[in-house]
């Protein structure tokens, strides 16, 4: 997608770079998409979260790509400690918005919370998997259950998600997760005490992607 595609206000890259170099809530809330819903936690993460300590070095353009119905431009955001953020900018009403769900790596529940069992689910959490071979303990029936391997930047570990081969959603999964490690938008589920082996459900998959279609918003 080019540029030129958003109709009113700065191009993508102004926008992103907006938005990183914003230094208050405020600010911020002027170049992200769905402000009113994104408000409270994106306040919180750059007050308490992982933002309150990260700071941009460098903002580099990626390949485009497309979620679902709707196209962005996405950059590589480096930061001071080294590591990376994926910012996407997404076409919202003919203008540039930046998705901070996506930035942020946002997920409906703490995932110190699904680990620790305080939370049994989460209807939505960025993750990327890959197709692998593990069967144990709550999802040791191999004739029922299709294992991935999932990992996020936000985790010192990875974690097993597994879909039920009765899941409507398995074909995509298994098309998409059979090679490199791909980034989906899912809701899981702990089986038990599944949580204890970092091991979990896909009940739903939300987007083949980090960014949600406006219907999933």
């Amino acid at each position: 997608m080019k540029s030129e595609a958003f109709e009113h206000g700065p191009s993508p890259i102004t926008v992103a770079y907006n938005f990183m170099r914003a230094g208050n809530q405020t600010e911020r809330l002027r170049w992200v998409r769905h402000p009113e819903k994104v408000a409270a936690f994106m306040e919180e993460f750059f007050s308490h979260g992982r933002g309150a300590s990260e700071s941009m070095v460098s903002l580099s353009p990626m390949e485009s790509a497309l979620a679902d119905a709707d196209s962005y431009e996405p950059f590589a955001v480096e930061l001071t400690d080294g590591s990376r953020r994926l910012l996407c900018v997404v076409r919202e009403k003919g203008s540039a918005k930046v998705d901070f769900k996506a930035y942020a790596r946002h997920g409906s529940v703490p995932w110190e919370d699904l680990l620790s069992g305080t939370a049994k689910q989460a209807s939505e959490v960025r993750v990327l998997i890959q197709k692998t071979d593990y069967y144990n303990f709550e999802f040791a029936d191999e004739q029922r259950w299709i294992d991935f391997t999932a990992t996020t930047p936000d985790l010192d570990s990875s974690l097993h998600l597994y879909v039920s081969k009765n899941n409507p959603d398995i074909k995509i999964l298994n098309k998409l997760a059979s090679g490199e490690a791909l980034g989906v938008t899912v809701a899981i589920s702990a089986h038990g005490e599944s949580h204890l082996k970092r091991q979990f459900e896909i009940t739903a998959l939300l987007a083949t992607d980090w960014v949600l279609p406006d219907k999933s918003e």
